[in-house]
C-alpha cells in the first residue's frame, strides 16, 4: 500500500475518532487496513477508503468494526493510587456536602473502556457514603468500543483487572467464578450505567442522552491518543457538561496549561484537578491593576471651598497628643497581623477573589510580606494566570531567598506545562532549602511513584509524616489546599500501611 494512501488513512481516522497514529505504529495499522478489507472482500485500498468516508449504514457499521481494533481497552480497577485518594479523601466528599441537601449526584467517566473506571468510582462511593441508596446517583461511563461496553455491561472481569486492588476490596465487591473470573457485586453493577460515545465527532452536553451538568467527568488515558487541536475541542464540550463549580480530571501529563478559559487548575498532593469557573477575560501580565502589586500614589485630594453656614459655628477641634515612632510602629505591627488574620479567614471561608483583593491592598504598603505574595502567587495560578503566579514567585525569591514555598509552587505549574523534570529540579531546590518541607516532600513522592521508584517514594513520604508530627495537629498547611496537618498524616499513615506507590 503507497504512503500517500496510508497517510489518506490515518486523516480519515483522526477526523473520524480523533486518533492519532504514531509513526512506529504504521505497520501495524496498515495491517489492520488490510484484514479489514480482506474481510469485507475489497481488492482495492481507495475503494476501502470511499466507504469509511461515507454516510451510509455500511460505512457506520464498518466504523465501528475497525474502532474495536485501533482502540486497546487497556483499564484496571482503582487505577493510578495518587488520584483515586484524591478523589476518596477530598473532591468526591466535597461534592456530597455540596450536594446534600438535594441528595444528587452526577458523575461521567469518559473513555471507560471495559467499566473498572466507573465501578471504581461507584465503589468509592459506597465506601463513603453510608446512605447512598437514598441518593439520586448518575454514574455514566461511555466509549467508543462496543465491544468494551459489552464487557462492562457484563460486570465480569478476570485477574488483570485487580492487579492494584486491595484484597480486601475484591472480597468485599466481588464474587469468585470458575476459571478465575470475578462477578462484579450487583448493587456495585447498578449503580452504574454505559453508553457509546464518539467524543469527537457526538454532540455533548446532550440533555436527551442525559450527558450534562455533571459534578464530576473524569477523561483519562484517552488524550494520550489525539492531537493537540483535537484535544481542545473535546474538553471545551466535556467543559461545557460540567456544572459550574464541578471538577474535570485527565490522566497525568495529557493537559498541559490551562485548557479552557473556564477550567481553573486545584493543585494537590497526589494530581491537578481542574474545576469550572466563571469565564474570566484573558490578562496580560500585570495588565490589570486588579492583582497588581506595584504601590500606587494616592489620588490628590480635590478641595472645594463651601462657605460656613452662620448658625453652624463649631468650636476647635481638641489637640492631638503626638504619637511617638515607638507607638507607630507597634500600630503598624498590629494593623499588619490583623489585616492578614482577616486574608486568611475569607481564604478558609472560600471567598478567594476577596482574600486576593485585600492581599494586594496589603502588598502595595508592605511590599516584602511574603505570605501575602505568596496567596497571591497561589491565586493566580489557580485562575490559570502562570506567567503572574511565575513572576510573583520570582518576586518572593528575592526577598526571601530562603523559602522553599516559590519553588514548590513553580515546581507545580511546571507539572502542569509537562516539565516532569523541571518540576523535581524545582522540588529539589526547595527541600535543599527546607529538608523536610512536607509539600515539597510529598509532590516529589508522586512524581517517583509515578516514575516506578517506589523505594524513593516510600521514603519521602516518610520524611513528610515526621514533619507534620512536629506540627500542632488543628494546624492547617496554608496553599495546600489547606489540608489540617492530621487529615494530612491520617491520609500518610494510610498510604504508607498499605504500600501505596
Amino acid at each position: 500500500m503507497q504512503g500517500d494512501l496510508i497517510t489518506d488513512f490515518t486523516r480519515a481516522v483522526r477526523q473520524k475518532t480523533g486518533l492519532v497514529i504514531p509513526e512506529d505504529d504504521l505497520a501495524r495499522f496498515q495491517k489492520i487496513i488490510v484484514d479489514r478489507m480482506r474481510i469485507r472482500r475489497i481488492d482495492i485500498g481507495e475503494i476501502y477508503l470511499q466507504l469509511l468516508l461515507g454516510q451510509s449504514d455500511a460505512s457506520k457499521a464498518e466504523w465501528k468494526a475497525l474502532s474495536l481494533l485501533l482502540t486497546t481497552g487497556e483499564s484496571y480497577f482503582f487505577r493510578d493510587a495518587g488520584q483515586m485518594s484524591l478523589l476518596r479523601h477530598k473532591i468526591l466528599p466535597e461534592l456530597i456536602r455540596k450536594r446534600e441537601a438535594e441528595k444528587r449526584l452526577r458523575i461521567w467517566s469518559a473513555g471507560c473502556s471495559t467499566g473498572e473506571e466507573p465501578y471504581t468510582l461507584a465503589m468509592l462511593l459506597t465506601l463513603i457514603l453510608p446512605d447512598w441508596r437514598s441518593w439520586s446517583i448518575h454514574l455514566v461511563g461511555t466509549d467508543l468500543n462496543e465491544s468494551a461496553l459489552d464487557k462492562a455491561r457484563a460486570g465480569l472481569y478476570g485477574e488483570w483487572s485487580f492487579r492494584k486492588v486491595d484484597p480486601e476490596l475484591r472480597k468485599q465487591f466481588f464474587t469468585p467464578l470458575p476459571d478465575q473470573v470475578w462477578r462484579i457485586d450487583p448493587q456495585i453493577h447498578g449503580l452504574a450505567t454505559f453508553a457509546h460515545l464518539n467524543l469527537i465527532e457526538d454532540r455533548y452536553p446532550n440533555v436527551t442522552q442525559n450527558l450534562y451538568d455533571f459534578d464530576l467527568i473524569i477523561c483519562r488515558n484517552v488524550f494520550i491518543y489525539f492531537d493537540a487541536p483535537t484535544i481542545a475541542g473535546v474538553v471545551e464540550k466535556l467543559t461545557e457538561s460540567l456544572c459550574r463549580g464541578g471538577y474535570f480530571m485527565s490522566g497525568h501529563a495529557e493537559i498541559h496549561g490551562r485548557p479552557s478559559a473556564e477550567l481553573a487548575s486545584r493543585s494537590h498532593p497526589e494530581s491537578i484537578i481542574y474545576q469550572r469557573v466563571e469565564k474570566a477575560p484573558a490578562r496580560t501580565l500585570h495588565a490589570s491593576a486588579e492583582y497588581s502589586v506595584t504601590p500606587r500614589a494616592p489620588a490628590p485630594r480635590q478641595t472645594q471651598s463651601v462657605a460656613p453656614a452662620r448658625s453652624a459655628r463649631r468650636s476647635p477641634p481638641p489637640p492631638v497628643a503626638p504619637t511617638s515612632p515607638a507607638n507607630r510602629a507597634v500600630s503598624s505591627r498590629v494593623n499588619l497581623s490583623e489585616q492578614w488574620n482577616q486574608i486568611i479567614q475569607l481564604r478558609h471561608k472560600g471567598e478567594s477573589e476577596k482574600a486576593a483583593s485585600l492581599a494586594v491592598k496589603l502588598v502595595a504598603s508592605h511590599p516584602e510580606h511574603t505570605p501575602a505574595l505568596m496567596l497571591l502567587a497561589w491565586h493566580n495560578a489557580n485562575q490559570g494566570r502562570q506567567s503572574e503566579s511565575e513572576s510573583l514567585c520570582q518576586q518572593v525569591i528575592k526577598t526571601a531567598p530562603l523559602s522553599p514555598e516559590p519553588h514548590y509552587l513553580l515546581a507545580h505549574i511546571a507539572l502542569e506545562q509537562g516539565e516532569e523534570g523541571l518540576a523535581k529540579s524545582l522540588l529539589n531546590k526547595a527541600l535543599y532549602l527546607s529538608p523536610k518541607h512536607a509539600p515539597s516532600c510529598l509532590c516529589l513522592a508522586d512524581i517517583m511513584a509515578r516514575q516506578g521508584d517506589a523505594h524513593r517514594a516510600r521514603h519521602m513520604r516518610e520524611i513528610a509524616l515526621e514533619s507534620l508530627a512536629q506540627m500542632a495537629p488543628e494546624s492547617r498547611l496554608e496553599f495546600y489546599d489547606d489540608w489540617r496537618v492530621e487529615e494530612l498524616a491520617q491520609h500518610l499513615r494510610a498510604q504508607l500501611a498499605d504500600g501505596a506507590q
